[in-house]
């Protein structure tokens, strides 16, 4: 009878790791620093140990880690493995790691202590290259403040790749546009419709929106103020003559969006009509006012002189009105064809009744910008030159 046969046991067999340590002498030096040696092909450096010349043993204090800014565990705890202190300008920073950063990662969180207050849009020098800081919008100025700790995270999907500002400590944090009653709203959503700028231009030049514009209101006096008043010529005893007041530039206020109005529009600012020559004569016609292809505003049309005259008493002509104002996009709330100028009114051996030039529509009386100018009279007396009429001017009030 046969012995029952007990299965045999197997030895398991555990995979064992190797680790091999090479140590490598570096060049001592009598006075200043050792030079470290570097690590040969294949290995990789942990730690340099340091000893004072003569010294026969090795102390806990004479090992350092090339690899880390500090210990291990004192670089998990105080987290400088992605910790810089920035250099650069307000708007270009640059930061440099250590251990050098090779590459980028989705969600790699880094900190850095900012070089200075940004005033714009801002980019950030890892060691890698070069990228666009953003946050729920390119910044805009105020982000980042002096010395404030900044939080960013980097995202390939944003733009080709981007740094995205969480915070800095001491700076404004910019959110997304509020969708929910319990969401932090942005600036505009609070207060909606506010005065954001008021923007005058009484030369050529361009107008550029103020960020965060959502809607503007655009006044033009056009033509140079209205043409120049006629002169008047020589009067001899019991004799008048004069002209009227010019007209002055037409005039339009219109409410515009920041669609309509877009990235810029080019401003045309209407000289003053001129003044008509000493003697019978009459004023120029003011230019034309125009806030780019959109507003344009025609400019007042010049006075004639008359006389010379011994009628009982002579009432001048007025000029007609030029043609009304052409708009093209948004909301008319107001338009006209300017204001006309006054009578001038003779009275041989009692003298000359002088006439008003029209008032600025704009600013709403004689001497502001787009006026008339006043007519001239002349009583027993040598010719004179009529008065240049006043320049346009455009004003953009901009509300959130």
């Amino acid at each position: 009878m046969e012995r029952p046969r007990w299965p045999r046991r197997h030895k398991q067999h555990v995979p064992q790791g190797r680790c091999v340590a090479q140590i490598k002498a570096g060049a001592a030096a009598t006075t200043g620093s050792q030079t470290t040696p570097s690590p040969d092909a294949g290995w990789t450096g942990l730690w340099v140990v340091t000893v004072a010349n003569g010294q026969t043993q090795i102390n806990a204090g004479n090992t350092g880690a090339p690899i880390l800014p500090s210990s291990i565990l004192g670089s998990i705890q105080n987290g400088n493995l992605s910790y810089a202190v920035a250099t650069g300008t307000a708007n270009a920073h640059t930061i440099a790691l250590t251990p050098a950063l090779t590459s980028r990662v989705d969600g790699m969180m880094l900190r850095y202590k900012a070089p200075a207050a940004n005033t714009g849009a801002v980019t950030l020098a890892d060691g890698v290259g070069t990228a666009n800081v953003v946050g729920a919008n390119h910044s805009q100025g105020g982000e980042y403040i002096a010395n404030g700790d900044a939080l960013v995270v980097w995202n390939s999907s944003i733009s080709g790749g981007v740094y995205i500002l969480l915070e800095c400590t001491g700076g404004a944090l910019q959110v997304s546009p509020a969708t929910q009653s319990q969401h932090a709203p942005q600036f505009q959503q609070v207060n909606p419709g506010r005065l954001l700028n008021i923007q005058t231009f009484a030369a050529n030049g361009t107008y550029t929106p103020t960020t965060g514009m959502s809607k503007g209101l655009v006044q033009v006096v056009g033509g140079g103020g209205g043409g120049g008043s006629g002169g008047a010529p020589a009067a001899s005893s019991g004799q008048v003559s004069g002209s009227a007041g010019s007209s002055s530039g037409t005039y339009a206020m219109v409410q515009l969006t920041s669609a309509q109005i877009g990235a810029s529009q080019a401003i045309t600012i209407g000289g003053a009509g001129t003044a008509g020559a000493s003697g019978s004569s009459t004023g120029g016609t003011g230019e034309t006012s125009s806030f780019g292809a959109i507003i344009s505003c025609p400019g007042g049309t010049g006075s004639s002189s008359y006389g010379t005259t011994s009628a009982t008493a002579t009432v001048s002509s007025v000029p007609t009105l030029n043609a009304s104002p052409t708009v093209t996009l948004g909301v008319v709330l107001a338009q006209n064809k300017g204001n006309q100028g006054g009578f001038s009114v003779g009275f041989p051996g009692g003298g000359v009744i002088g006439a008003n030039g029209g008032p600025s529509p704009l600013e709403c009386g004689y001497g502001g910008a787009g006026s008339g100018s006043n007519g001239q009279g002349v009583s027993n007396a040598s010719a004179v030159a009529g008065v240049a009429g006043i320049a346009g001017k455009i004003i953009v009030y901009e509300y959130a």
